[in-house]
């Protein structure tokens, strides 16, 4: 098949990587004939959230757990998230580039329309719709995603969470075709970088969008090229993006450095959960970690939680010395180090 100069692509994201991508893409010699954008359908919602909570008593269960775990939450933010990212509906309209509601892919029209519009590659980022087979198969070319981790590793959601909370020193994106299972397709190509020093996750996840970004021409170039076999996935190595129960409780069988790792990847990492200690009966959560501040003895050593939030309310600094004497005696392995006011 004659490869097209100018490849007519699909783009579906989400706000996030999904922006951002599309902006790049907007800059490249590809034609984006139709972006599928976050849907704003309420049945929709309604659909999906009854098939994940209310399929099951078991599902239920996990359902109502979550409402009620959201609902002590709510006002309990100690300051607003960062955003990250661009908006794709915003970026669209910029462009004026056709719209369809993300929900439109699970529509028996869906693959009809797309193909009338003659689309080459569907190109995902992020987007939060599960695509049939019969959507998957309509480009004539291919279906592309980007996944902000080095598969096979860390397939599945939070990637850049895992690899803060993991530790990991390497990470990076792939592009890999789509198929049936979430991120086993063949890989196109990946970039890589190094994970700083007090990396959080939202600054990975820039860093790894710059990365996702600068490799697009890449990937057109592969598209006009028509490489797009990829190299399959070593099933061995694969790993997958899983949050234990209890993940972000803090207590003394964890090293100082699993405690500051579990801190940066919450730090601004949404709603995955805040880190949490127990002292003297009192749940704490901790926001940072410092030179000075709420000592807390570890395995290997101690670690100092500088910003700690307790019923509602942020504590630091000369605050944080009157809470450990509001909350009583201290446990001798846990004392509060002095403050420094200068």
């Amino acid at each position: 098949m004659e490869q097209p100069t100018k490849p007519r692509i699909a783009f579906m994201g989400n706000p996030g990587y999904g922006g951002l991508i599309l902006e790049a893409l907007c800059s490249t010699d590809a034609e984006v004939v139709a972006v599928f954008h976050a849907s704003h359908s309420r049945l929709h919602l309604f659909r999906k959230l009854y098939r994940r909570y209310a399929s099951s008593p078991k599902r239920f269960a996990a359902g109502f757990s979550r409402v009620l775990d959201k609902l002590n939450k709510v006002g309990d933010e100690p300051y607003p998230l960062p955003v990250f990212g661009k908006d794709v509906l915003e970026i669209a309209q910029a462009h004026s580039l056709p719209l369809f509601d993300g929900s439109f892919v699970h529509h028996p029209d869906c693959p009809e329309r797309l193909q009338s519009l003659g689309v080459d590659i569907i190109l995902v980022a992020s987007f939060s719709e599960f695509l049939p087979q019969r959507v998957i198969d309509v480009p004539t070319l291919a279906a592309i995603n980007m996944h902000p981790a080095l598969l096979p590793r860390y397939r599945g959601w939070c990637p850049e969470f895992s690899a803060v909370l993991n530790g990991e020193s390497q990470t990076g994106i792939s592009y890999h075709l789509m198929e049936k299972t979430f991120d086993t397709g063949n890989v196109l190509l990946q970039r890589s970088l190094e994970l700083e020093m007090g990396e959080t996750t939202l600054s990975l996840k820039n860093r790894l969008a710059r990365l996702a970004i600068e490799a697009i021409p890449d990937l057109i170039a592969l598209i006009a090229n028509g490489d797009l076999q990829g190299l399959q996935q070593d099933q061995t190595l694969a790993s997958y993006c899983r949050l234990e129960k209890d993940f972000n409780l803090i207590d003394e069988s964890k090293s100082v450095k699993q405690i500051r790792q579990l801190i940066n990847a919450c730090y601004d990492g949404g709603m995955l959960g805040r880190p949490y200690f127990f002292h003297n009966g009192h749940k704490l959560s901790v926001l940072s970690h410092g030179h000075e501040g709420w000592r807390f003895e570890a395995s290997d050593g101690a670690v100092e939680f500088d910003v700690i939030r307790y019923k509602h309310r942020t504590y630091q600094g000369e605050d944080l010395r009157k809470l450990r004497d509001t909350l009583g005696a201290s446990l001798a392995a846990n004392e509060i180090l002095p403050i420094d006011r200068q």
